[in-house]
């Protein structure tokens, strides 16, 4: 589980209640009792034994409820309401439901309330949903713990163990053993987190969608009834469509007041592509924060929980924000201001989707982790050190980011690119698990049609990108991907420089690469060997290099793997800056 929202400051008095309904407690007691748990100190043994419930909920399917649609007025409405969702619950629900709101935010949730309470405390999480989003489900799971085992800690049982260890054998909820000794408050997020995975993965999901050919279609999203007429829009669609329209023409109203900074988001997708352009393309960048879900089991108290999820909110605010202002700078268009609209959905925890325009993603996705990063490191060093144990400190500092990039024409359904650039960010979250060394990484896709394409991205890399060599023990992998941060920017840079040659080689190029490693190295070199003296000085000025057009070779069981980063380069040639010195500079 991971932070998607801080821990409210009123906290230590619904605590206090809950402790005062739960095991009787009156005054200075109840309030000593709420302190020792906060800090994770031990408790006197009598109100050790106080029983407790610790409930988690989970909206179902968020990404079907808000990317159902194409229209991003939908999108931000569909978003804003989850967000007043997770304020309400924040609220409370009243002096006869008293609850300690841990965390709520992006559709989920952790609370402690009195054990006769659970049962009652799911119908309202449960009511609040179906009244404020009908089409969303939620799913909630609660465990009976003492008020001593909230400081403590237990390891998640066998049984558990066991029914993840099956369910799950494969994916993004396979049981993680080596984390099962986690003590303290880690080890109940660990172990309530699995509950909730099994109860959601028992769970049968499905969408109410009419399918009647009779019926007019909604003309947002095409498998919902047309129900309602939008007349600032001249259609008819659903009332699902027209209640998040409703919704983010009102965030949009709220933003316009309060947002004095020359950014809006975007009413229409049309908007992201920059005039001009000869192909209407935008970029979805999918960001999530490595191994965040593994440091909240490692903390120890609920005090240290709270300050860890603040921090990383801030943290990725801060680099979603920050990325937006040097955009403002950085690209020097109408007068300085940000040259483009944009569309972010979701910007909670540690979570970022930003949609932007295709040439302006590459050095947006780059920018955006590199400040999450520098967060971490630099500016909340202080900080940090004097939060957390310094083991925990340098873990903290060390947090990365993995990240999606997926460009792809306007006209492609979101709800795909939603899905290819979550499949690419897990696949950049891959290196990082497999070379320590390696902070942050990104993966990057080019969806040149409009169809959809394999989901399975392992497989179409295998049958895209891999050749057989010059002879049978030599293997030719036709791309990097998925590349470190400085790495991608070292692409980025030799992108750039490689605007100077000619467009008429870049195919030649390719074709050259098809042919093998002889064959491309030596039409290569001698095509660089052909430039005019300022080309080819304009190239070594901005640091590309011809020396490395295969890496390797990497030797395992007898076989040669050679890698070329020359296909990614041309493949995301055409959505280049055109070698800008500044985009260059900071990249």
């Amino acid at each position: 589980m991971e932070p998607k929202g801080r821990m409210l400051n009123n906290f230590h008095s619904n605590l206090v209640e809950v402790l005062q309904k739960a095991g009787l407690l009156h005054g200075d007691e109840a309030t000593e009792v709420a302190t020792l748990i906060e800090q994770g100190k031990n408790l006197p043994v009598e109100q050790g034994q106080i029983q407790l419930t610790v409930l988690s909920f989970d909206a179902d399917r968020i990404h079907n409820f808000v990317f159902e649609t194409s229209t991003p007025l939908e999108i931000i409405g569909a978003s804003g309401r989850l967000k007043a969702l997770n304020e309400e619950i924040q609220s409370g629900f009243g002096p006869e439901l008293p609850v300690a709101v841990i965390f709520s935010g992006g559709g989920s949730g952790l609370l402690i309330t009195a054990p006769r309470d659970a049962d009652l405390l799911v119908l309202r999480i449960q009511e609040k949903f179906a009244k404020s989003t009908p089409t969303l489900g939620v799913t909630c799971a609660f465990e009976e713990i003492t008020a001593q085992e909230l400081v403590t800690g237990f390891s998640a049982p066998a049984s558990i163990k066991l029914a993840v260890g099956k369910l799950h054998t494969k994916g993004p909820f396979r049981f993680r053993p080596d984390s099962t000794n986690s003590r303290g408050f880690g080890s109940v997020v660990q172990r309530i987190g699995l509950k909730l995975r099994l109860a959601k993965a028992r769970k049968t999901l499905v969408d109410t969608i009419e399918t009647s050919p009779l019926l007019l279609r909604c003309s947002s999203n095409s498998h919902r009834a047309a129900q309602i007429q939008d007349r600032q829009r001249n259609d008819r669609i659903s009332l699902t469509s027209f209640e998040k329209r409703e919704w983010g023409r009102e965030d949009q109203k709220s933003d316009e007041k309060k947002n004095s900074k020359p950014f809006r988001q975007a009413r229409d997708f049309q908007e992201l592509v920059l005039g001009g352009s000869e192909k209407e393309y935008l970029g979805v960048i999918y960001l999530d924060g490595n191994r965040v879900g593994s440091l909240i089991e490692s903390l120890e108290t609920i005090d240290q929980f709270a300050r860890f999820s603040a921090l990383v909110e801030a943290g990725f605010k801060h680099a979603f924000e920050n990325t937006l202002d040097w955009a403002a700078n950085h690209f020097k268009h109408n007068g300085g201001k940000l040259p483009f609209p944009y569309l972010a959905p979701i910007t909670g925890g540690d979570d970022v989707l930003l949609v932007v325009p295709a040439e302006y993603a590459m050095h947006i996705a780059l920018r955006i982790g590199q400040t999450v990063e520098a967060f971490f490191s630099h500016d909340r060093a202080a900080e940090i050190r004097s939060s957390f144990n310094e083991t925990m400190a340098a873990s903290i500092q060390n947090i990365g980011v993995g990240i999606g990039l997926i460009i792809a024409d306007v006209k492609f359904p979101i709800r795909y690119l939603v899905d290819y650039a979550e499949k690419l960010m897990k696949s950049a979250k891959s290196l990082t698990y497999q070379q320590e060394q390696v902070r942050s990484a990104l993966d990057f896709m080019v969806i040149s049609g409009g169809s959809p394409i394999s989901t399975n991205l392992t497989e179409l890399r295998k049958t895209r990108f891999h050749r057989l060599g010059e002879d049978e023990h030599e293997t030719l992998k036709m791309t990097a991907r998925p590349y470190s941060l400085p790495h991608f920017a070292g692409l980025l840079r030799d992108t750039e420089a490689m605007t100077a040659l000619p467009a008429a080689q870049f195919r030649q190029i390719h074709r050259s690469l098809e042919g093998g490693r002889l064959v491309s190295e030596s039409f290569i070199r001698y095509q660089f060997a052909r430039l005019d003296s300022t080309k080819r000085k304009q190239l070594e000025k901005m640091g590309f290099s011809f020396k490395n057009i295969w890496d390797g070779p990497v030797t395992t069981d007898g076989q040669q793997l050679y890698t070329t980063s020359l296909n990614d380069i041309l493949e995301i040639l055409p959505f280049s800056t055109g070698g800008d010195d500044e985009a260059s500079d900071n990249a």
